[in-house]
């Protein structure tokens, strides 16, 4: 069990590493977009819907990624409670705000892992579950059923696929995305952009 618990913490901590490699850390956002979405209504709908999780967000870990095109996605990340982790994802255009929040919620010995997207109405829009298959560092993913769209299963189905497809053709992703998924990371992000894709 001792032994169990120093892997999991080491993959967090790997984990970790790479991640605050990859994007850029905001050490302060009093100046920042996002301060203006903190100060906006739907801000306040996210707070009324998630109050749980709005609570435990964590506004010294924000991470920003410029997306292009004009765009600049910030995600704001929960503490860990329990065995669950949200994330408040808000993309920023032009002083507008898209938004939608990520829960995801993983078994005690990280086996499996399910993770929703709701709009700040606080509706389950999509969900998914990554199951690790015995022995092996692969993942098998099922999609729900009960999305409000099909066309939201259908385009995030088609876009995970041209994703993954092309981050296995390119070492440096394929080793960081391997390096990630020990904890099932990487099949999580590629969902989240994913759907943050298809709900806009």
């Amino acid at each position: 069990m001792k032994t169990m618990k120093k892997s999991i913490y080491l993959a967090l901590l790997t984990a970790l590493v790479v991640m605050s490699g990859c994007h850029q850390e905001s050490d302060q956002i009093s100046d920042s977009e996002l301060d203006q979405f903190l100060h906006s209504e739907q801000y306040t709908v996210f707070k009324t819907n998630f109050e749980k999780y709005n609570a435990n967000l964590n506004f010294d870990n924000v991470v920003e990624t410029d997306l292009g095109n004009g765009e600049t996605l910030y995600q704001l990340s929960t503490k860990l409670v329990g065995l669950e982790v949200g994330v408040l994802n808000v993309i920023i255009s032009d002083n507008q705000f898209k938004s939608f929040f990520e829960l995801r919620t993983f078994n005690s010995d990280l086996s499996k892992a399910t993770v929703s997207f709701y709009g700040l109405d606080g509706v389950e829009q999509f969900s998914m579950v990554g199951r690790k298959l015995n022995n092996s560092d692969l993942y098998e993913l099922s999609f729900s059923s009960k999305s409000t769209s099909g066309r939201i299963n259908s385009c995030i189905g088609d876009c995970y696929k041209t994703a993954s497809d092309a981050c296995d053709g390119d070492g440096d992703c394929k080793l960081l995305c391997d390096l990630l998924d020990i904890v099932g990371y990487c099949t999580a992000s590629l969902a989240s952009a994913c759907f943050g894709h298809c709900y806009f």
